[in-house]
Protein backbone atom coordinates (compact mmCIF):
# COMPACT_ATOMS: atom_id res chain seq x y z
CA UNK A 1 0.00 0.00 0.00
CA UNK A 2 1.46 3.37 -0.96
CA UNK A 3 0.76 6.75 0.60
CA UNK A 4 -0.62 9.82 -1.15
CA UNK A 5 2.92 11.20 -0.84
CA UNK A 6 4.59 8.26 -2.65
CA UNK A 7 5.65 10.12 -5.79
CA UNK A 8 6.81 13.11 -3.76
CA UNK A 9 8.88 10.84 -1.51
CA UNK A 10 10.39 9.04 -4.51
CA UNK A 11 11.36 12.37 -6.04
CA UNK A 12 12.95 13.43 -2.74
CA UNK A 13 14.87 10.15 -2.56
CA UNK A 14 16.28 10.98 -5.98
CA UNK A 15 17.51 14.32 -4.63
CA UNK A 16 14.80 16.52 -6.16
CA UNK A 17 15.08 19.80 -4.21
CA UNK A 18 11.58 20.85 -5.30
CA UNK A 19 10.18 17.72 -3.62
CA UNK A 20 11.96 18.60 -0.37
CA UNK A 21 10.72 22.17 -0.66
CA UNK A 22 7.15 20.99 -1.11
CA UNK A 23 7.38 18.65 1.91
CA UNK A 24 8.85 21.49 3.96
CA UNK A 25 6.23 24.04 2.89
CA UNK A 26 3.37 21.59 3.44
CA UNK A 27 4.60 20.46 6.86
CA UNK A 28 6.72 23.07 8.62
CA UNK A 29 3.97 25.04 10.37
CA UNK A 30 2.33 21.87 11.72
CA UNK A 31 5.63 20.44 12.95
CA UNK A 32 6.65 23.76 14.51
CA UNK A 33 3.27 24.10 16.24
CA UNK A 34 3.47 20.55 17.59
CA UNK A 35 6.96 21.13 18.97
CA UNK A 36 6.14 24.58 20.35
CA UNK A 37 3.27 23.19 22.40
CA UNK A 38 5.65 20.64 23.84
CA UNK A 39 8.59 22.95 24.68
CA UNK A 40 6.90 26.36 25.19
CA UNK A 41 9.86 28.26 23.75
CA UNK A 42 9.96 29.79 20.27
CA UNK A 43 13.71 29.54 19.73
CA UNK A 44 13.90 25.92 20.86
CA UNK A 45 10.82 25.06 18.78
CA UNK A 46 12.40 26.67 15.71
CA UNK A 47 15.67 24.81 16.28
CA UNK A 48 13.96 21.47 16.78
CA UNK A 49 11.63 21.97 13.82
CA UNK A 50 14.64 22.78 11.65
CA UNK A 51 16.33 19.62 12.90
CA UNK A 52 13.28 17.59 11.84
CA UNK A 53 13.76 18.74 8.25
CA UNK A 54 17.53 18.30 8.38
CA UNK A 55 16.87 14.69 9.38
CA UNK A 56 14.35 14.39 6.56
CA UNK A 57 17.05 15.35 4.06
CA UNK A 58 19.70 13.13 5.67
CA UNK A 59 17.49 10.06 6.15
CA UNK A 60 15.01 10.17 3.27
CA UNK A 61 16.75 7.21 1.66
CA UNK A 62 15.85 5.05 4.70
CA UNK A 63 12.19 6.12 4.69
CA UNK A 64 9.82 3.21 4.02
CA UNK A 65 6.44 4.05 2.54
CA UNK A 66 3.94 2.13 4.69
CA UNK A 67 0.86 3.86 3.30
CA UNK A 68 0.89 6.73 5.78
CA UNK A 69 1.57 10.36 4.81
CA UNK A 70 5.11 11.70 5.25
CA UNK A 71 3.83 14.06 7.97
CA UNK A 72 3.31 11.01 10.22
CA UNK A 73 7.02 10.21 9.98
CA UNK A 74 7.90 13.88 10.60
CA UNK A 75 5.73 13.90 13.76
CA UNK A 76 7.56 10.81 14.98
CA UNK A 77 10.91 12.50 14.40
CA UNK A 78 9.63 15.66 16.13
CA UNK A 79 8.42 13.67 19.14
CA UNK A 80 11.80 11.95 19.42
CA UNK A 81 13.62 15.28 19.25
CA UNK A 82 11.39 16.76 21.97
CA UNK A 83 12.09 13.75 24.23
CA UNK A 84 15.83 14.10 23.53
CA UNK A 85 15.63 17.80 24.31
CA UNK A 86 14.10 17.14 27.73
CA UNK A 87 16.62 14.40 28.47
CA UNK A 88 19.50 16.76 27.67
CA UNK A 89 18.14 19.91 29.26
CA UNK A 90 15.64 19.56 32.08
CA UNK A 91 16.27 23.07 33.42
CA UNK A 92 13.43 25.58 33.44
CA UNK A 93 14.01 28.37 30.96
CA UNK A 94 12.73 31.72 32.12
CA UNK A 95 11.68 34.48 29.76
CA UNK A 96 12.66 37.98 30.92
CA UNK A 97 9.55 40.06 31.58
CA UNK A 98 10.81 42.69 29.10
CA UNK A 99 10.59 40.14 26.25
CA UNK A 100 6.87 39.47 26.74
CA UNK A 101 4.56 40.57 23.94
CA UNK A 102 1.78 42.93 24.92
CA UNK A 103 -1.46 42.55 22.94
CA UNK A 104 -2.93 45.89 23.91
CA UNK A 105 -1.78 48.98 25.76
CA UNK A 106 -5.34 49.38 27.03
CA UNK A 107 -5.54 46.23 29.17
CA UNK A 108 -2.19 44.62 30.06
CA UNK A 109 -3.92 42.42 32.67
CA UNK A 110 -5.82 40.67 29.86
CA UNK A 111 -2.51 39.76 28.21
CA UNK A 112 -1.12 38.50 31.52
CA UNK A 113 -4.24 36.35 32.08
CA UNK A 114 -3.98 34.98 28.53
CA UNK A 115 -0.27 34.26 28.97
CA UNK A 116 -0.86 32.46 32.28
CA UNK A 117 -3.67 30.35 30.80
CA UNK A 118 -1.58 29.51 27.75
CA UNK A 119 1.46 28.65 29.86
CA UNK A 120 -0.64 26.44 32.17
CA UNK A 121 -2.06 24.62 29.16
CA UNK A 122 1.35 24.13 27.53
CA UNK A 123 2.74 22.89 30.84
CA UNK A 124 -0.19 20.50 31.28
CA UNK A 125 0.29 19.11 27.76
CA UNK A 126 3.84 18.16 28.72
CA UNK A 127 2.39 15.72 31.27
CA UNK A 128 0.31 13.81 28.70
CA UNK A 129 1.55 10.73 26.89
CA UNK A 130 3.12 11.36 23.48
CA UNK A 131 0.00 10.10 21.66
CA UNK A 132 -2.35 12.13 23.87
CA UNK A 133 -0.34 15.31 23.32
CA UNK A 134 -0.22 14.73 19.58
CA UNK A 135 -4.00 14.22 19.39
CA UNK A 136 -4.73 17.34 21.48
CA UNK A 137 -2.38 19.51 19.41
CA UNK A 138 -3.58 18.20 16.05
CA UNK A 139 -7.26 18.44 17.01
CA UNK A 140 -7.47 21.67 18.99
CA UNK A 141 -4.45 23.68 17.86
CA UNK A 142 -4.24 22.65 14.21
CA UNK A 143 -7.97 21.97 13.83
CA UNK A 144 -7.64 18.57 12.17
CA UNK A 145 -10.51 16.10 11.81
CA UNK A 146 -10.39 12.79 13.67
CA UNK A 147 -10.13 11.00 10.31
CA UNK A 148 -7.02 12.98 9.31
CA UNK A 149 -5.45 12.46 12.74
CA UNK A 150 -6.15 8.72 12.47
CA UNK A 151 -4.44 8.60 9.06
CA UNK A 152 -1.38 10.43 10.29
CA UNK A 153 -1.06 8.42 13.49
CA UNK A 154 -1.80 5.10 11.80
CA UNK A 155 -4.78 4.36 14.07
CA UNK A 156 -8.51 3.79 13.65
CA UNK A 157 -10.79 6.81 13.94
CA UNK A 158 -12.52 5.23 16.95
CA UNK A 159 -9.14 4.90 18.68
CA UNK A 160 -8.49 8.58 18.07
CA UNK A 161 -11.82 9.49 19.67
CA UNK A 162 -11.00 7.37 22.73
CA UNK A 163 -7.48 8.78 22.91
CA UNK A 164 -8.85 12.31 22.64
CA UNK A 165 -11.37 11.63 25.42
CA UNK A 166 -8.67 10.20 27.71
CA UNK A 167 -6.35 13.11 26.88
CA UNK A 168 -9.02 15.69 27.71
CA UNK A 169 -9.80 13.92 31.00
CA UNK A 170 -6.10 13.89 31.85
CA UNK A 171 -5.73 17.56 30.91
CA UNK A 172 -8.69 18.48 33.10
CA UNK A 173 -7.21 16.54 36.02
CA UNK A 174 -3.75 18.08 35.53
CA UNK A 175 -5.16 21.61 35.28
CA UNK A 176 -7.36 21.10 38.35
CA UNK A 177 -4.39 19.81 40.34
CA UNK A 178 -2.35 22.79 39.18
CA UNK A 179 -5.15 25.17 40.17
CA UNK A 180 -5.50 23.53 43.59
CA UNK A 181 -1.75 23.80 44.18
CA UNK A 182 -1.79 27.46 43.17
CA UNK A 183 -4.65 28.15 45.60
CA UNK A 184 -2.94 26.34 48.45
CA UNK A 185 0.23 28.39 47.87
CA UNK A 186 -1.70 31.68 48.11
Amino acid sequence: MSSPDSSLIERAKLGDSEAFTQIYEDSYSRIYSYIYYRVSNREIAEDLASEVFIRLVRKIDTYEDKGRPIIAWLYTVAGNLVRDHYRKDSRIQWMPIDDREIVSDEDPTLQIDLDLSSERLKEAIKHLTEDQAQVIILKFVDGWSNRKIADVMGKQEGSIKSLQHRALRSLRRILEESENMARSND
